[in-house]
């Protein structure tokens, strides 16, 4: 009877104490009685915690010897707490003795041989034994398969965990102040001029922090770990941070002495270390010297010994180390099935929202990190297409000579989805993507039907591009219009690690370096060009990108020499065959992605097809619609443009108007330069005397005769007025 009352009481009272988890019931316990359950006060396991009370006789006891003058009220319930916690024990400990019973008895007895063991280890503080076998041996013998693991920053954290909407601007701005503050202890370690310099001000610490220059978090955490391992040698060689003679008793800065600086160098070349190490450690001294304000007859960084040894070094490396593999092309099929997967309601909405993002990425040739810095706010959809302004990346943002980089993404250019443009714009202006935040790319939820408050790095955004191929389609000409079948397009898993995250960067710049295209004009494309952020060069520079991006849609369609519908493809069978895939796999992968070449009059935009004569036979182009008329620089070989160009020169940017083959200077030759196609309104200090030549007004050109005067009447009469000031 009393085994009876026993059981109906703990009964009760996990029905009293059922909505509280095992954690929150821990912590009620007192601490003194934690420590008597568990060594370190923790929550034990189901082994302890499930045998640890015979009954509740033993619980009262043990609370009587644990818990003294304790009130009865409070007994009574720490009674019913831990006999809580040990009934959840003992039905968790009977599911683990089931699955225990399934292993076999041999597996058991190495399992308790090996854990005892290490117990043995843990309590005696004695360290594991290191095995005699060699990374080499694991890497090649071994049978063990070493996972690619891309190592997080700790920005890369912290954006991860952020939950503001805007917090890429703060926890960009605290790994700033980070890696400044470690910048500038290792300055004033070395004693460099700029303490000296900032120590009579009013708070030293600040004005050396904000003395030591406007370099990028990333730039200084690069140099700061490079400079703490030749550190290290130099405390152990000479007891001194800074390179200097062991035996001279000279104050720095009077002594300049790069002994220290060769002899690093020479361990480092013995090791052997990778071929960009050296430059690597030259980019470190002359960095630690331009932060520390060393004057140029001390930099060590400049003398010849040293720039001379680093590049002989280099040499001898670079003549022993493998080619560099560049980032292979996307072919054309890979390029239109993400344009169809925007159109496609089977896949998640994430996933066609990040089909876009591909897209805007390989049509804008941009980075991984140039699209982290495109404000959503600042996309604008036009008649001529997408256009958007890039704030805070590698070559702009706040104290570098640019603020901000347009990027441009005409309406014309597909290969299978004319309306790919649209749709994913509407996509990404849907709800689920339109809340407020300073980065372009959040992440997915759980289910890929929307995007959470938190930014995509570039680890997150490798693995969403890895899983968006899983998902693509192999496309089908379907009389009419492009679909998606039914068939994967990739067959071999090997084959997602074939393309990059910069394979979207170089597609374009390929293209059109393969069409002829100069490259003063493709560096508009990549904005390497870009040098101002004036409002006349981004109207230039949009009509320059437009053009390139329509002209680059042309070239693929028509191209029959260079194989651009297939490009890079002619790669990926050795590539594949290199991790292990059967012929028979590596044949069905390569047929999968390749288009044959009688589709390509089904690809881009209806007017832009070989005649049906022969492809040899068509014409460059076919402008047909009347609403946008083709511009004329579209229609003239790539060598013919454009016809003027303004050169920006000096401080006070003078701008000086030539003409195409008027006088020996070269455009790529010049850091700043205006193409003009038109001189109507076109803006210049001066013209350039043997462009112009007395007499000749800007817009005529004495060898074209009458054929120039009526194309360019116009602007004659126009400018005719400034000749004399030119």
């Amino acid at each position: 009877m009393a085994s009876d009352t026993e059981g109906e009481s703990s009964e009760e009272d996990v029905r009293d104490l059922g909505s509280y988890s095992c954690e929150d019931l821990w912590r009620d316990l007192p601490e003194v009685l934690r420590a008597s359950v568990s060594p370190n006060a923790q929550l034990p396991g189901p082994d302890v915690l499930g045998n640890f009370f015979e009954d509740l006789c033993d619980v009262d006891s043990f609370i009587e010897a644990t818990c003294t003058g304790v009130e009865p009220a409070s007994k009574v319930h720490l009674r019913r707490v831990l006999w809580t916690l040990q009934l959840r024990a003992a039905d968790q400990l009977q599911r683990i003795q089931k699955r225990r019973a399934l292993i076999p008895a041999a597996t058991k007895f190495l399992l308790s041989r090996a854990a005892t063991k290490r117990q043995k280890l843990q309590l005696a503080g004695v360290p594991p034994k290191p095995t005699s076998f060699t990374t080499a041996w694991l890497r090649s013998k071994s049978g063990a398969i070493k996972r690619g693991r891309v190592r997080r920053t700790r920005r890369a954290k912290l954006l991860a965990k952020a939950e503001s909407e805007l917090s890429r601007v703060e926890i960009e701005r605290q790994e700033l102040e980070r890696w400044r503050q470690e910048l500038a202890s290792l300055v004033s370690e070395a004693k460099l001029p700029v303490v000296g310099h900032s120590s009579s001000a009013r708070d030293p610490e600040l004005a050396l922090s904000l003395g030591l220059g406007s370099a990028r978090a990333s730039t200084i955490r690069k140099r700061v770990r490079e400079w703490k391992k030749f550190r290290s040698f130099c405390l152990a060689t000479t007891d001194e941070v800074w390179p200097r003679d062991k035996y001279a008793d000279v104050p720095w800065p009077d002594l300049i002495c790069c002994s220290q600086i060769l002899d690093y160098l020479h361990e480092r070349r013995l090791e052997p270390c990778g071929h960009s190490v050296p430059n690597a450690i030259l980019g470190c001294f002359a960095f630690m010297e331009k932060a520390g304000g060393v004057a140029p007859a001390d930099k060590l960084s400049e003398l010849a010994i040293l720039r001379n040894t680093v590049n002989v070094i280099t040499t001898e490396l670079q003549a022993h180390a493998p080619p560099t593999r560049k980032a292979p092309m996307m072919p054309v099929s890979i390029i239109g099935a993400t344009e169809l997967a925007i159109a496609d309601a089977s896949l998640p909405l994430y996933m066609r929202a990040f089909a876009f993002y591909k897209l805007l990425r390989l049509w804008s040739a941009s980075r991984a990190s140039d699209l982290e810095g495109l404000d959503p706010s600042s996309l604008k959809m036009s008649t001529h297409g997408l256009s958007g302004v890039l704030d805070r990346t590698k070559t702009s943002g706040p104290g570098k000579r640019i603020r901000f980089l347009p990027i441009f993404v005409s309406c014309k250019v597909f290969f299978m989805n004319p309306d790919w443009l649209q749709q994913g714009w509407s996509i990404w202006c849907s709800t689920e993507f339109q809340f407020e935040r300073d980065y372009f790319l959040p992440l997915p939820n759980t289910d890929g039907s929307a995007a959470i408050h938190s930014m995509a790095t570039y680890a997150r955004t490798l693995a969403l591009s890895k899983q968006f191929l899983k998902l693509l389609r192999k496309p089908a000409w379907g009389g009419h219009t492009w679909q998606l079948s039914a068939s994967p397009l990739i067959e071999a898993e090997a084959a997602l690690c074939f393309w990059t995250e910069h394979t979207e960067r170089n597609w374009l710049v390929s293209v059109l370096a393969s069409l002829g295209v100069p490259r003063d004009k493709r560096d508009y494309v990549g904005r390497w060009h870009i040098v101002t952020a004036s409002d006349e060069y981004v109207r230039t520079a949009r009509h320059v990108v437009l053009s390139l991006q329509e002209e680059a849609l042309r070239g693929v369609c028509l191209d029959e020499r260079w194989d651009l519908l297939n490009g890079g493809l002619e790669d990926l069978p050795s590539f594949l065959q290199e991790r292990g895939c059967g012929e028979r796999l590596v044949q069905i992968q390569s047929q999968a992605l390749q288009l044959r070449s009688c589709l390509r009059v089904c690809l881009g935009p209806q007017h832009v097809r070989p005649n049906s004569a022969s492809a040899a036979e068509a014409p460059e182009m076919v402008a047909v619609d009347a609403r946008a008329p083709m511009p004329a620089v579209l229609q003239a070989r790539a060598e013919e443009l454009p016809p003027f160009y303004i050169a920006i020169v000096g401080k006070g940017r003078l701008r000086r108007l030539h003409r195409k083959g008027g006088c020996g200077t070269a455009t790529r030759d010049l850091r700043e330069m205006l193409p003009v196609f038109e001189l109507q309104d076109a803006v210049y200090d001066s013209a350039c005397k043997h462009c112009w030549r007395n007499g000749e007004n800007p817009g005529e050109d004495a060898g074209d005769g009458a054929a120039s005067s009526d194309s360019h009447g116009s602007d004659s009469s126009s400018c005719g007025s400034s000749s004399s000031e030119a």
